[in-house]
């Protein structure tokens, strides 16, 4: 709907500048070029972008390794814009059969008529009330309104129509109608063109005719009301006036077809406005952290050369990375990815899969490799796990990307929220415990497996990747115990802590 509303933006700025600038003007045939060209461009200038680089500021991140599969959460919706979309496309359907039902009438009468052909035109005499036009090589007229004087003269000028190929502007414009109905100024612009093309006709008609006030005349008398069809080029419109006093008009000086080029830094300006788009330079960027740290970023915009790079990048660091399953949406944005990354040290997992583009993620590497970790900013839904520095570490949801929610494990094993804090700020004390909160904002950590607690679901021992699995709203409660209370009741097996977890009845 966005390129609609572009179009039809376009179609306005050109339809003010030709009423501004260009209306008064005897630059016919120049006016006819500019309203076909304010069409195309209003279809194809919405779908230019012009790309604006940013750098993309950065974060600090701590050593922990983020890992863990992911999956979006969409919720479906009936919204206005579903119902708009609904309206706009019963609007199209109703002035497309109208189009189509005009354009039955016409052939209708043209297979109806009495024809004759001289040369390329097509002479069609009817006996319908209807006003004089035509279409293509063909020209349609009732004989019995007119003496044989008239009758020639609306031949010269509808010859003129066919020469000039005046029908191709006629369907541009009613097929243009029929995609921007909803616009009230692609009506006004019909008008314009339209009336522009009687323009060129009379124009060159009275050059032809060596009587040129019995063509005036003649106008005047065919200004009675007749049966029009919209889709061909009729004699008769309701401009009359209008068509007699461009007829009177002194020729504009030709200096003044400047004023054509003014219409470029109005486009220009539209689409600085509305055309740009903002991309993030660092892609690429390799970044050395004071911490040792050297960091990637992978964004909806990434480009499979920039995959490439990035393998090479982290092989240098010790690291092998493996970035599969890469999926676009028709923009070439990317909606899915599974990314692998392996030390010696350590390892680490990611993957994401929606209809909607990917958030930003960040690869960090420490210590070539013995710390890894891949984060992604936002829409992260599961819950993980790590042990590091002798502590045990849940890590869930947090209402900001950088900040994580902090509870203290008691001798009991019951939890209480304390406060919310920056990763950096964890203290070295060892009885904190990062663990699950309710909102909708995901980050996830891990360390490698020789550090990894022990996970009990219901007193059965579980992986990591079991654990990983259980969705937060169906856990009841979670116990942590560390260093003698884990190693007195599950001996060696608890001597990273232990989880145990109870699920909801």
């Amino acid at each position: 709907m966005m390129y609609l509303l572009k179009t039809s933006v376009l179609i306005l700025l050109f339809y003010l500048f030709y009423k501004v600038f260009l209306e008064k003007e005897t630059f016919f045939t120049q006016n006819r070029w500019f309203l076909i060209f304010g069409i195309f461009a209003a279809f194809t200038i919405p779908l230019v972008t012009i790309p604006i680089y940013v750098t993309a500021n950065t974060s600090y991140f701590s050593e922990f390794v983020v890992v863990g599969t992911t999956s979006e959460v969409v919720t479906n919706s009936i919204s206005i814009f579903l119902v708009v979309k609904y309206l706009y496309l019963s609007g199209l359907v109703f002035f497309g059969i109208k189009l189509c039902i005009e354009l039955v009438a016409l052939v209708t009468i043209i297979r109806n008529g009495k024809q004759r052909r001289h040369r390329k035109f097509i002479f069609i005499e009817t006996t319908k009330e209807t006003a004089p036009f035509s279409f293509f090589k063909w020209i349609v007229y009732n004989k019995n309104q007119f003496n044989k004087e008239e009758l020639q003269q609306i031949i010269t000028h509808e010859k003129i129509h066919v020469n000039q190929k005046h029908s191709l502007d006629h369907l541009l414009i009613q097929i243009t109608s029929v995609a921007l109905w909803f616009n009230p100024f692609i009506w006004l612009y019909k008008k314009a063109l339209l009336q522009n093309l009687e323009f060129i006709a009379d124009s060159l008609t009275q050059q032809q005719l060596k009587n040129k006030k019995s063509y005036q005349r003649l106008l005047l008398k065919t200004s009675l009301n007749n049966t029009q069809l919209a889709v061909a080029t009729n004699f008769y419109t309701s401009i009359i006036k209008k068509r007699i006093l461009m007829l009177h008009k002194t020729n504009s000086n030709k200096t003044k077809q400047w004023i054509y080029l003014a219409i470029l830094p109005v486009l220009a300006i539209f689409m600085m406005s509305f055309n740009t788009k903002t991309i993030t330079e660092n892609n690429l960027t390799l970044t050395i952290l004071k911490n040792d740290t050297t960091r990637l970023m992978i964004t909806k915009d990434t480009k499979e050369s920039e995959f490439n790079h990035f393998i090479e990048v982290l092989s240098n660091k010790g690291v092998t990375a493996k970035f599969n399953n890469i999926k676009r949406n028709k923009k070439g944005e990317i909606i899915g990815i599974q990314i692998s990354l392996k030390s010696k040290h350590a390892s680490s997992s990611y993957s994401v899969k929606s209809d909607k583009t990917i958030s930003p993620i960040r690869i960090n590497i420490k210590e070539n490799g013995k710390h890894i970790s891949i984060l992604a900013s936002n829409r992260i839904m599961k819950t993980q796990y790590f042990s590091a520095k002798n502590k045990t570490y849940v890590l869930s949801e947090s209402d900001d990307a950088n900040n994580i929610i902090i509870l203290k494990a008691h001798k009991n094993g019951e939890s209480n929220t304390s406060e919310v804090i920056e990763i950096e700020e964890l203290d070295a004390e060892g009885n904190k415990v990062i663990a699950i909160n309710k909102s909708k904002k995901v980050m996830v950590f891990t360390s490698d497996k020789e550090n990894s607690p022990l996970f009990l679901l219901e007193g059965k021992e579980i992986t990591t990747k079991e654990m990983s699995e259980i969705k937060s709203h169906l856990i009841e409660n979670m116990s942590i115990l560390k260093g003698e209370e884990a190693l007195k009741k599950y001996g060696e097996r608890g001597k990273n802590g232990v989880i145990e977890v109870t699920l909801k009845k």
